[in-house]
């Protein structure tokens, strides 16, 4: 796995992460850079 491939699968991660709905919900705050 090279860096382009990690920082698309975090990026993916953590959108979905954020997607989460209901008491099973994360709640944590990320800030990206692009």
């Amino acid at each position: 796995m090279n860096r382009i491939v990690a920082e698309r699968l975090m990026s993916t991660l953590v959108e979905f992460l954020h997607a989460g709905k209901g008491d099973d919900a994360p709640t944590f705050a990320v800030e990206r850079s692009l």
